[in-house]
């Protein structure tokens, strides 16, 4: 299954500079490693806002909190996260085809 993950990043813990670019560059690389398992699909930053937005693949919503807190962020700081899951667009086509034929079937039935 495919989830768009828009996370917006909160208050961060007193870190330096430093820290906060050491664990920028950290969580780049575990999501690049999530990229390379062909756990997420792509990451975007959000422009104008702190955050940014993610394609993730998992099976369960257990296997996408694990994927979430993989990250080195997670226990860092604070951000909400909204949950949207996917559909493939020929797919939820066909499923919106396949239901508009059946209503139309019952109503030439009922008249």
């Amino acid at each position: 299954m495919k989830f768009l993950m828009l996370k917006e990043d909160g208050p961060t813990p007193s870190l330096t500079p430093d820290e906060m670019i050491e664990t920028l560059l950290d969580e780049t690389e575990v999501l690049k490693e999530q990229i390379a398992r062909g756990e997420v699909d792509a990451i975007y930053k959000m422009v104008g806002r702190p955050g940014g937005a993610l394609i993730v693949n998992a099976e369960s919503h257990e296997a996408l909190f694990r994927r979430l807190t993989e990250l080195p962020e997670y226990a860092l700081s604070m951000f909400e996260i909204e949950l949207f899951p996917l559909s493939d667009l020929d797919k939820a086509i066909e499923d919106m085809e396949r239901s508009l034929g059946s209503m139309a079937h019952h109503e030439q039935a009922a008249a």
